[in-house]
């Protein structure tokens, strides 16, 4: 049993690294030290004594809630042993993080990867030449919710929770791959036509030292998983350099409307292919509809009044904030 159980997972490890992009989430099993402590990204730091937390984490899930003094904005640290699986060698690695409130610098084995300005955008560092595969990999974050008046939002009617309060990935990719490090982004981006017509632009990148000749292939993909509309492009994109697709698809016929009542979803399969070998692929959600707004008819979707009131907001869930694993910040638009 223990050998086929071993069998098993070299089988998952090595379909991981064959795959053309593979996304693995970092949550568990990290540590927490409240404060400013210079060494703490160093490799061969102590951090025995620190709290064991998994992500997501804040710092203020109890004294935001205490009326009685003001709820902690300051610095605060974190570290994680990551292994990373030798079948990627030769791949892209990346750490992706949907947020972290509001100043965030990144270290791998004491190396400064970067700096996030913003506590309510994702972002993403390349990390391939600080990594090893003969040892764990040393992770560590410094996160600063202090008030800072260059960094909105400056005043709100929520608290500015610190802390990596949302999920982290680390993702592999391909030398050749649709740009990562496009502000966090999927590197795709869709809109739609008139005419059931779908518009695809992106980036590739091109990390190898070789000009790659590639071919986009963007598929318009049904709810039951039947292809409705295709398009292909040729890109040529120099060793170490980034260049740029832009696809129109042919129309959909008879497209489906998203609506609140029926939110049909298609999805925008985008592949990128180096001669006969896919190195790249991701897909993204696209729906479609029509509105207009004005004075008399105020909003009419997709030909009909709709009777909702427009309004943004912003929550933070209290309880879910005490088991510290999901603070969730919601943006809802209706």
């Amino acid at each position: 049993m223990t050998q086929l159980l071993a069998a098993i997972g070299v089988a998952a490890a090595l379909a991981r690294a064959e795959a053309p992009r593979v996304r693995t989430t970092i949550n568990d099993q990290w540590r927490y030290a409240p404060g400013n402590i210079e060494s703490a990204p160093a490799a061969g730091f102590n951090d025995s004594a620190w709290q064991h937390i998994n992500l997501p984490h804040t710092w203020n899930a109890t004294d935001a809630f205490d009326k009685t003094t003001p709820y902690r904005r300051g610095i605060g640290w974190y570290r994680k042993s990551l292994a990373i699986d030798p079948d990627l060698r030769g791949k892209r690695l990346f750490l992706y993080f949907e947020g972290a409130n509001q100043v965030a610098d990144v270290f791998v084995n004491g190396r400064h990867a970067g700096q996030h300005i913003g506590g309510y955008t994702a972002f993403v560092f390349e990390i391939t030449k600080a990594v090893q595969y003969d040892r764990p990999n040393i992770v560590a974050l410094r996160v600063d919710n202090s008030h800072n008046p260059d960094i909105p939002p400056l005043n709100a009617d929520f608290t500015f929770y610190g802390g990596i309060y949302r999920d982290v990935w680390l993702l592999a990719t391909s030398p050749v791959h649709i740009a990562v490090t496009d502000y966090a982004s999927p590197g795709v981006f869709i809109n739609t036509q008139p005419r059931g017509k779908v518009h695809i632009a992106g980036t590739i990148a091109n990390q190898s030292e070789q000009v790659a000749l590639v071919r986009v292939v963007s598929s318009v993909i049904d709810a039951d998983g039947a292809q409705v509309a295709s398009i292909a492009s040729d890109v040529r994109v120099g060793g170490g350099a980034s260049s740029s697709f832009d696809q129109i698809t042919p129309p959909v016929a008879h497209p489906h409307l998203w609506s609140p009542a029926k939110p049909y979803l298609y999805r925008v399969r985008t592949e990128v292919h180096d001669g006969n070998e896919m190195v790249d692929v991701i897909e993204n959600p696209l729906g479609f509809r029509s509105f207009s707004v004005d004075a008399q008819n105020g909003l009419t979707l997709n030909g009909q009044r709709s009777s909702s009131s427009g309004r943004i907001g912003i929550r933070i869930t209290p309880a879910l904030a005490m088991l510290y694993r999901t603070i969730c910040i919601d943006a809802m638009s209706v």
